[in-house]
């Protein structure tokens, strides 16, 4: 900065001075000289203007004070006023005949519209432009009455007035009165007996003033005494009063005045006509009156920009040529010494050889070395932060796994080792389904791991198939009901009717999603209720962008969170890490998985306020007849011949305990090779077929077997823990019929072994009594108020954990209902819905049906605020919980254990 004030704008300055300084005094000083006179000029022609215009506006007074002088002396007019009755009709019409023809003599005046004659009694007599006497303005005449006689003046200017006669086609008038007195023959004084009112056309004077050449944006006004506008040239104005602070410009003496108006600076001249006490104004803009200096200014102007021009020009050749590569060295430097080597460059050649063409080329040179050694550095660096940052991602990654695999790895050897240790049948049940618990809780973690692996290493692949929203949405319902009932919240579905239900797409990812966006919400969420919604937001031909969204009322998102919130291993912080666990892959891996079936996911949040995650799927529609049903429970043959092919002792030891509990028999080969020679020698109706075993895989012996004439039909079922579309599609192209994902799932095994065993007709061997079937004979509930074989059915038929659910059920039911009391009271009917919302599900959960049926129509009732509703439904429901507590309190004293 110091070269280019010491260079260049010394250059600049010594060139003004010897140059363009004296130009501009000269210019300056000669413009303001005739820019004075000619204001002097129009100030003085402006005066000229309006004493002509003041002229002519007495003229025209004068002539109207005079018609109504004439008028005010005619003898007969006097008389006929005074003898005028306003009760006598004929009277009336004699003398309004009388005076029409005295007045038809005084109506020639150019620019006039009518003369009015009133009597103080309120007689009206007119000549005009209008026959329509009828519609007078009575105020108004009876103010211009009193003003005429109260005025010690014999002509009276009312100025701008509305037109006495309101059927006249003329609405503002200039109007003058004067009073009209007559001899009193009795006493010999003059006494008034009317006034003669004379309206002037306000057009007239506009046509006048209007036609005055004043010179571009200029114009006149003319005010009356009371301040409101004669004429403007915007005709509307006509009539309406001047602003206060102009009035108060006006109340001196005439003179010129310069102002700002409507931001622009105009002249203005006024003078008063004082006979009349009116006002004439003409305004001129500043610009106007200026406007022959534009050519002496521009000419001025031209040669200042001409002289400015080639001082630039000789200043940006030398700033060029020399102060430029001198200062761009001295700045690069500065920046070097600053450390900000990101924004030095290096320097364009000089066009000529010199001593700065010279200086230049050596700083390119330095610039290079330095250049090339903050590469090697910037290298380093980064080597160094990849390397460290890919210790912290493993060290994290290696932390929450370490935690979230032991956890439930440590319950599950705990539970294993006090089922092991515990001598009641029920109370190693209790153990082995915890571990069972903790185990699947175990499967979940390791699922995540190996989807984000597969989805990182592009391995995921889709499928296409026909899939029914409303009966996904019934299976997580299932799912995720006892997690919500544990917890005391509500979960509800709401499907909209508009949403199809006969759609294609991957049911396993979309259910995947939407668990774990379920499982979030049950998580995060310790009072109220999570709420899954779907519902239909735009249609393009045969596909329909479906959305569905999961609300919670949990602890919710800090905004700075969501952001982050769908990448890998990102939790809020480490307390939740701590309190509520998880990976912190769930998030990604719906992302991702949403994002690969062409959609979209976001969240909305607030700390404190609850959470909706949303996500928006492109599904297609599909005829009604390719919807899967729900299937009803399957019925398998008794005494089919199974070959399971596994492996894995444990793997086996869970088959075999489902198969015969079926009623089927199991014969067990542990790999491919034993699978073949088992199919030569023997007649088997299906083979379960391991895909990952020793010396011969599922996908070998599936291709071999159906080489052999007693394998081509022979059902073979894949069961592996390939989960994957592209596993299941390799196990069709191997040939197997159907596929199975690992750990087992006992109702799913049992559904795809119906489809392919073939169904006895006769002769099926005598089946097991179930444990419902076993509870028959046991001691029951009161039917007419529990269902025990309906709660039973949804319990597996654990008559143990039956009469443990009762057991929690006589205590919540009652808080439950007690709460729901307390709220009705208090008018919160959030409480009161969620309390009996509770109830009804407790109720379903023990088989009474009453009680669930009552409590459904109370929850509606309160949920609407219908309170005449609640208030007749509580008895009901109130009887019927009495019943059912008695009833399940008899059952567990009369049953065992």
């Amino acid at each position: 900065m110091a070269l280019r004030s010491s260079i260049t704008f010394k250059l600049i300055g010594y060139l003004l001075a010897v140059s363009v300084a004296p130009l501009l005094i000269f210019g300056v000083t000669s413009y303001e000289l005739a820019q004075r006179a000619m204001l002097q000029l129009a100030s003085e022609s402006n005066a000229r203007l309006l004493a002509d215009q003041r002229d002519y506006l007495l003229l025209q007074s004068e002539q109207l004070a005079s018609l109504a002088t004439n008028i005010a002396g005619v003898e007969d007019i006097g008389n006929a006023l005074a003898s005028a009755e306003v009760n006598d009709s004929y009277s009336a019409l004699v003398t309004q005949a009388k005076v029409g023809y005295i007045l038809s003599g005084y109506s020639s005046l150019k620019g006039l519209v009518s003369i009015d004659l009133f009597t103080p009694q309120g007689q009206h007599f007119h000549v005009g432009d209008t026959l329509d006497t009828s519609t007078v303005l009575t105020e108004l005449s009876k103010r211009l009455y009193a003003a005429t006689l109260a005025s010690k003046q014999s002509i009276v200017w009312h100025g701008v007035k509305d037109n006495v006669n309101a059927a006249s086609a003329h609405r503002k008038v200039l109007v003058a009165t004067r009073l009209i007195r007559r001899v009193d023959p009795a006493h010999l004084e003059p006494e008034p007996v009317g006034i003669v009112v004379i309206n002037s056309s306000i057009s007239h004077l506009y046509e006048h003033f209007l036609g005055l050449d004043l010179g571009v944006g200029s114009y006149l006004m003319v005010a009356d005494n009371e301040g409101r506008l004669l004429f403007h040239p915007d005709k509307s104005l006509i009539g309406e009063p001047l602003l206060l602070e102009f009035q108060r410009l006006l109340a001196g003496a005439s003179g010129t005045v310069a102002l700002e108006l409507g931001g622009q600076e105009v002249l203005l001249n006024h003078l008063r006509v004082e006979e009349l006490n009116w006002q004439v104004i003409s305004i001129v803009p500043h610009a106007t009156l200026t406007a022959p200096m534009a050519k002496i200014g521009n000419a001025w102007w031209a040669v200042l920009v001409a002289c400015f021009a080639a001082i630039g020009a000789v200043a940006v050749r030398y700033s060029r040529r020399v102060v430029e590569p001198i200062r761009a060295i001295s700045g690069g430097f500065q920046d070097i010494q600053e450390d900000r080597l990101d924004r030095v460059r290096p320097l364009s050649p000089a066009p000529t050889e010199d001593e700065i063409s010279e200086m230049v080329s050596w700083f390119n040179a330095f610039l290079d070395n330095l250049n090339a050694r903050r590469r090697s550095e910037e290298e380093l660096r980064q080597a160094k932060e990849a390397a460290e940052s890919a210790n912290r991602s493993k060290g994290e990654f290696l932390a929450n796994m370490s935690h979230e695999i032991r956890t439930p790895m440590n319950a599950i050897l705990g539970m294993t080792q006090l089922a092991l240790e515990a001598e009641s049948p029920q109370e190693r049940r209790d153990f082995i389904l915890k571990a069972r618990r903790s185990a699947q809780s175990l499967l979940g973690i390791i699922n995540d791991i190996l989807d984000f692996s597969k989805i990182e290493a592009g391995k995921l692949e889709l499928e296409s198939v026909p899939l029914s929203l409303s009966e996904l949405a019934a299976e997580l319902a299932d799912v995720f009901a006892s997690s919500a009932r544990d917890k005391g919240l509500e979960l509800r579905f709401e499907m909209s009717p508009e949403l199809p239900n006969a759609l294609s797409g991957d049911p396993l990812r979309l259910r995947q999603v939407l668990q774990n966006l379920i499982s979030n919400a049950l998580k995060f969420t310790d009072y109220g209720q999570v709420v899954v919604r779907g519902q239909p937001v735009s249609t393009e031909g045969d596909r329909v962008v479906c959305r569905f969204t999961v609300k919670d009322t949990g602890i919710g998102i800090a905004a700075e969170h969501l952001p982050r919130l769908f990448q890998s291993f990102f939790q809020t912080d480490s307390s939740v890490t701590r309190r509520y666990g998880g990976t912190g892959l769930g998030l990604a891996i719906s992302k991702r998985l949403v994002e690969m079936m062409g959609g979209r996911i976001g969240a909305e949040s607030a700390s404190g306020r609850g959470s909706c995650f949303w996500f928006e799927l492109p599904l297609a529609r599909v005829s009604g007849n390719e919807v899967p049903r729900g299937e009803p429970e399957p019925s398998l043959p008794r005494g089919a011949r199974i070959l399971l092919v596994e492996d894995n002792p444990l793997n086996q030891e869970v088959a075999l305990h489902f198969l015969r509990k079926a009623g089927l028999e199991v014969v067990v080969a542990e790999n491919g090779a034993e699978a073949l020679e088992r199919v030569a020698q023997g007649r088997y109706d299906a083979v379960l077929m391991d895909c990952q075993m020793p010396e011969m895989d599922g996908y070998e012996a599936t291709r071999s077997i159906r080489a052999m004439p007693q394998g081509s039909q022979l059902p073979i079922i894949a069961m592996t823990a390939n989960a994957l579309a592209g596993d299941r599609q390799r196990s069709l192209d191997a040939g197997m019929n159907d596929h199975l994902s690992k750990p087992i799932d006992a109702s799913r095994l049992y559904q795809t072994l119906a489809r392919w065993l073939a169904q006895p007709s006769r002769g099926e061997a005598p089946r097991e009594p179930s444990p419902a079937e076993e509870s028959r004979t046991m001691n029951r509930p009161d039917p007419r108020h529990v269902n025990l074989d309906d709660a039973l059915a949804n319990l597996d038929g654990d008559m143990a954990l039956y009469r443990r659910v009762v057991g929690l059920f006589l205590v919540d039911a009652q808080v439950c209902w007690k709460r729901f009391q307390a709220a009705v009271a208090a008018g919160d009917r959030e409480t009161a819905t969620r309390a009996i919302h509770t109830l009804k599900s407790l109720a379903a959960s023990v088989g009474a049906e009453a009680l669930r049926d009552h409590s459904r129509t109370l929850e509606a009732a309160s949920r609407e605020g219908d309170a005449p509703a609640v208030k007749s439904g509580t008895p009901a429901v109130e009887q019927e919980l009495g019943q059912v507590l008695a009833a399940l309190q008899a059952f567990l004293q009369a049953s065992p254990g």
